[in-house]
């Protein structure tokens, strides 16, 4: 089974999504709490403003890396580990056609 180069693409379209230190940082910490974590101890945990915080959830977020939650005033994220497996899936098939 081919995996889904288009979805792979996507993450990685025009917006970057995981080409900003700020943006990996937020991934990895997501990744690491394996859970839904809310704005403001993203705020605490990354020491960036609110605007730029904002800024970047709003990237991957679009991109499909991440999930946003609002519940009242407060959002909540999570990684999208689902779509990290296909993208890395697709990587994988590329290297492995690059190889052989």
């Amino acid at each position: 089974m081919k995996p889904d180069c288009t979805r792979c693409a996507k993450a990685f379209k025009d917006c970057k999504a995981m080409g900003d230190t700020h943006r990996l940082h937020i991934v990895k910490y997501l990744r690491q709490c394996g859970k839904e974590i809310g704005a403001s101890e993203l705020l605490v945990q990354l020491s960036v403003a609110q605007p730029t915080l904002a800024h970047h959830m709003k990237i991957l977020t679009q991109a499909g890396l991440v999930f946003a939650r609002k519940d009242g005033r407060s959002t909540y994220y999570s990684l999208n580990v689902e779509e990290f497996l296909r993208i890395g899936e697709c990587l994988s098939s590329i290297a492995h056609t690059v190889s052989a």
